[in-house]
């Protein structure tokens, strides 16, 4: 067995268009690319879910597995990458602008 990152999207959805999306990185042990691919994508499914807010029903969905990568250490410590990605200019100053 082996150590995977898998990124899955999710969105919040309210009177059914996105109106946030959502990017969780987690942890899965599996044999395969494919297998680690497959237990994000049923773990993910679990977490749909929704809820009220004084603007009406949230819901969130599942939407996909965006990419697994294979955690390449023998060990998990302090330090051990877990997920990278390269990104172009315009995609990082959206990640570093702040919700408001």
């Amino acid at each position: 067995m082996m150590w995977y990152s898998a990124a899955v999207f999710f969105s919040h959805d309210r009177n059914e268009q996105a109106s946030l999306w959502e990017e969780q990185v987690m942890l899965i042990e599996a044999e395969s690319d494919e297998q680690a691919g497959y237990l994000a994508e049923e773990i993910a499914r679990k977490g749909e879910h929704e809820f009220e807010t004084s603007n009406g029903l949230v819901r969130v969905h599942f939407r996909r597995v965006e990419r697994v990568q294979l955690i390449e250490s023998d060990t998990l410590d302090n330090g051990t990458i877990l997920f990278h990605r390269f990104l172009r200019t315009t995609e990082a100053e959206s990640l570093l602008t702040p919700f408001e």
